[in-house]
């Protein structure tokens, strides 16, 4: 259920460890000091960029490295971006050595690429060099599922919005697993407004001292499922625990 994935939204950050990260092979293996570019494009909401939702939480990170031994000490990289299926790259972040960039809240798709340009270091044997500069090869999220995406929060108000594709007054149902169990049990359903948005007024919960805690399953699973609507087929999309 997203109701988990919202609220993962804002400690993601935190759980760099978790996830999909891909090493790509360098663009231009002719460089002069065979400097390599890599881009690591990672997903913490799913565990294949294939199946990328909209509304995830997408990291990437850019480096270099010198092949056959020795440090790149500085030169800029550069992650860049372009629409899926165009030669228009975009630079969206820079920096000495590394760089980094995210996207909190996926909404189309896209792809990515790392670019050095060049700068000086040690070979192997500790001798001063200067690296050519180099470009990886791209990782693209070519397609991008049914999910949700923060489109407003303030103290009024919080709204989620369905996407890509317009799922204007359609019903969202929520399901959940209990142990070792296979059957899902029916949660709650919500329903989108004519903006294909999920709103609410944030309520204040009263300060608790003394929470009694019970024994039992512990859910192991949560599952959402968006009905066919804007020209996309029926969306099922589950997060184990």
């Amino acid at each position: 259920m997203l109701l988990t994935r919202r609220l993962g939204a804002a400690t993601v950050a935190l759980a760099v460890g978790a996830g999909l990260a891909l090493t790509m092979s360098p663009a231009d293996a002719a460089a002069p000091q065979g400097t390599v570019t890599t881009i690591t494009v990672q997903d913490f909401e799913s565990a294949n960029l294939a199946k990328a939702h909209y509304g995830d939480y997408i990291s990437v990170d850019a480096d270099v490295a010198a092949t056959g031994g020795g440090d790149v000490l500085d030169g800029t990289v550069e992650i860049q971006t372009a629409p899926v299926g165009s030669s228009a790259w975009t630079t969206v972040a820079s920096s000495d050595g590394f760089a980094y960039y995210s996207i909190d809240g996926l909404k189309q798709p896209i792809q990515f690429r790392a670019v050095y340009l060049g700068g000086t270091g040690y070979d192997a044997a500790y001798n001063d060099v200067t690296f050519a500069g180099s470009t990886s090869t791209t990782v693209a999220i070519s397609k991008v599922g049914r999910g949700e995406a923060l489109v407003k929060d303030t103290k009024k108000k919080v709204c989620y919005k369905v996407g890509p594709k317009p799922y204007k007054n359609k019903p969202v149902y929520h399901y959940y697993r209990i142990g070792k169990k296979k059957a899902w049990h029916r949660s709650y359903t919500e329903h989108t407004n004519k903006k294909s948005e999920i709103c609410w007024k944030p309520v204040k919960l009263k300060h608790v001292k003394h929470i009694k805690k019970t024994k039992g399953p512990k859910i192991t699973a949560e599952k959402t499922v968006y009905v066919k609507s804007g020209g996309m087929k029926k969306t099922t999309v589950i997060d184990k625990f």
